[in-house]
C-alpha cells in the first residue's frame, strides 16, 4: 500500500485577510535582509470563511535561506494571548518570506507545516516574496491528512468612511433607482418580489421611465408600492406588462 507522506492535496479554498495584517508581512518582508517569519490570528467570519486578522512577529534568528523562532518568545506571545482574552485557538497562521527567491513550499516549509499542523489539528500558511508573490494553503491533521492550496484575499477597509461620505453626498448627484439600497432589498426581498429584482437597477431606470427622477422620490415610489402589494407578486399571475401598466396607471410620473 502507496503511503502518502504529503497527504491528499486539494484546491479550491480562499482565505482572507485584512489589510492591515498583509501591511505588516509585506512591511517585514520588504525591511528585512534575510527571511523572517512570524505567527498570526485566524478566525472564522461571520460568513464561514477563514479570516487572518493579525499577523506577529516574534524573535528570531534568521539568514537569506532560513528562519527560527525564539521559543522563548513563543510562550510569551501564548501568555499575552491568554492574558489579552484572545482565544489560543485562534493562534493559527505561520508566515514566512523568501525573501528575494520565489514564493514555493521547500522541504524545509513542508515539515513545518506538518509539524504545526500536527499540533493543532489545522493551520494556515503563507510564504510570500519582496515582488509581493504569495502562496497560502491550509494543512489538515483530522479525521486526515489534507493538504488544500487557498487563494488569499485581502480585505481592504477605508479607514475614513464618513469622510468618503460626505464628499459623495457633495459632489455626486443620482437619479433614478440608484439611491435604493439595493444591496439590502434584493438580498431580502428577491423572493417576495422576483419580478421587481430579477432585471436589477436597470429595470426601474430604463423600463419604468426613471431616467431622471431623483433617487429620493423613486424610494418613496417603492415604499408605497409595497405597502399596496403587501404579499409582493410571488402568487400573481401579472405579467411584466400588466405589471408595468399597473405601476404607471397607479403611480403615474408628473
Amino acid at each position: 500500500m502507496k503511503e502518502w507522506s504529503q497527504g491528499i492535496q486539494n484546491k479550491g479554498l480562499e482565505v482572507s485577510i485584512k489589510q492591515e495584517a498583509w501591511d505588516k508581512v509585506m512591511g517585514w518582508c520588504r525591511a528585512a535582509e534575510s527571511e523572517v517569519s512570524g505567527l498570526g490570528l485566524v478566525k472564522v467570519d461571520d460568513a464561514g470563511k477563514l479570516m487572518i486578522y493579525d499577523a506577529l512577529l516574534l524573535d528570531q534568528t534568521a539568514s537569506g535561506a532560513s528562519t527560527i523562532l525564539n521559543k522563548t518568545a513563543i510562550t510569551d506571545l501564548m501568555a499575552k494571548l491568554h492574558k489579552d482574552e484572545v482565544p489560543l485557538s485562534h493562534l493559527k497562521l505561520w508566515w514566512h518570506t523568501h525573501y528575494n527567491f520565489d514564493a514555493f513550499w521547500s522541504g524545509t516549509d513542508e515539515d513545518t507545516c506538518k509539524k504545526l499542523c500536527g499540533s493543532s489539528d489545522w493551520n494556515i500558511s503563507i510564504v510570500v516574496n519582496k515582488r509581493s508573490d504569495c502562496k497560502c494553503r491550509l494543512d489538515m491533521n483530522a479525521p486526515l491528512r489534507l493538504i488544500v492550496d487557498a487563494d488569499l484575499n485581502i480585505v481592504y477597509e477605508p479607514k475614513d468612511n464618513d469622510k468618503y461620505k460626505e464628499e459623495v453626498k457633495l459632489k455626486v448627484k443620482t437619479t433614478g433607482f440608484h439611491g435604493f439600497n439595493m444591496d439590502d432589498h434584493i438580498g431580502k426581498k428577491s423572493k417576495k418580489y422576483p419580478h421587481l429584482f430579477e432585471r436589477g437597477v436597470g429595470f426601474w431606470n430604463k423600463e419604468i421611465k426613471g431616467d431622471n427622477v431623483p433617487s429620493d422620490e423613486a424610494n418613496e415610489r417603492f415604499k408605497q408600492w409595497e405597502k399596496d402589494h403587501p404579499n409582493g407578486v410571488e402568487k400573481s399571475n401579472e405579467s411584466d406588462e400588466e405589471m408595468l401598466k399597473n405601476w404607471e396607471e397607479n403611480y403615474p410620473y408628473d
